[in-house]
């Protein structure tokens, strides 16, 4: 079985991965899958698309988070940490993903976003 036939959910036809539920609590077995379907720059696919972005950040809660906080651990099946960061970054200043704004680099040096 293919990691997109096994991610796929049988009664909707939509992504296993992109369900509400998945999301916010993934499997290990789920997150192990994601981790091997990467980009060619080594970013798990899934996070490249904006649908499954803005579900990751409507199910959480408004407050203050780094990405690696709204990313929870999806952020662990990402090989590029560093990179992606700037593209997330990228994404949020243009808008594209809703409720989510910039706040501030934090002491540690990671952004701050802001859920709202």
């Amino acid at each position: 079985m293919n990691i997109q036939t096994y991610l796929e959910d049988t009664n909707t036809k939509s992504p296993y991965h992109h369900r509400e539920d998945v999301i916010a609590d993934p499997p290990v077995h789920t997150l192990e899958l994601v981790s091997q379907d990467l980009t060619d720059d080594g970013v798990p696919s899934v996070f490249r698309k904006i649908d499954w972005l803005r579900k990751l950040i409507a199910i959480k809660e408004p407050g203050f988070y780094s990405a690696k906080e709204i990313f929870g651990d999806w952020w662990y099946t990402n090989r590029r940490a560093e990179y992606y960061g700037k593209e997330f970054k990228r994404l949020v200043q243009s808008g594209q993903l809703g409720n989510i704004r910039l706040v501030r680099k934090r002491t540690n040096q990671s952004l701050e976003y802001e859920i709202y």
